[in-house]
């Protein structure tokens, strides 16, 4: 009886044990998404307050819009906010004249950000688009 007594006990145990590794495993799971949620959180307010105090951050965008592959060709154009256009004169107008692209200007479209138009394609470089790339490669889903 005494041996049929500990079996029950350390069976008792084993599922207490085991419903403590779920548990556990459960709220490290949850913390651990609410930590990246909390994460990308952050991470959109610096990048808010970037752009806003930096307007040359929108250069980085447009050199990877002009270095995307395959490249956009026939009578390519850069949409920018009106208020990005002085940055990317600035900054970019030799490279873009080089490469044969026009610059417009686009009131939709959000400070640093951009999109790229040509016969071949598009590419929206937009920072709704950019945030939702960067959420989604950690399996999120956030919005601008």
């Amino acid at each position: 009886a005494g041996q049929a007594d500990a079996r029950e006990q350390a069976a008792q145990l084993a599922a207490l044990a085991a419903s403590f590794r779920e548990a556990v495993s459960a709220v490290e799971h949850d913390l651990a998404s609410e930590l990246a949620q909390l994460a990308l959180d952050i991470a959109q307010q610096v990048v808010r307050q970037h752009v806003k105090h930096d307007p040359a951050a929108l250069v980085a965008a447009v050199r990877d819009v002009l270095a995307a592959e395959p490249a956009l060709s026939g009578a390519p154009h850069l949409a920018v906010n009106p208020a990005d256009l002085p940055v990317v004169e600035a900054y970019l107008q030799d490279d873009l004249e080089t490469l044969g692209w026009n610059v417009r200007t686009d009131a939709s479209i959000e400070r640093g950000g951009c999109r790229a138009h040509a016969a071949t394609g598009e590419v929206d470089a937009t920072l709704p688009t950019r945030w939702q790339r960067v959420a989604a490669a950690i399996g999120k889903v956030s919005t601008w």
